[in-house]
């Protein structure tokens, strides 16, 4: 698995790290890379603290969170133009 895992990184990184630079948003892999560890954090504390989240994997808060703070930051770059 971890092997298969690996093969697809490196398929699919320099794909994405391409059009991340044309772009010019390459500190954004790293913002996002910080909200993934958040979104880990949230969901081993919701498991905890909720039963009916004890069964729900964190690693499916570290996949929503990106998402929904790529989104965000989207909208804040979008909001103001000339902050980039």
């Amino acid at each position: 698995n971890a092997f298969i895992s690996g093969i697809l990184i490196g398929l699919i990184a320099p794909l994405l790290g391409v059009f991340i630079v044309v772009r010019r948003l390459p500190l954004i892999a790293d913002a996002l890379s910080h909200v993934s560890l958040a979104g880990i954090a949230a969901g081993l504390y919701a498991g905890k603290q909720f039963a009916v989240l004890a069964g729900v994997s964190p690693i499916y808060f570290g996949m929503a969170f990106p998402v929904a703070g790529s989104l965000i930051i989207e909208r804040l770059g979008t909001a103001y133009k000339h902050y980039q």
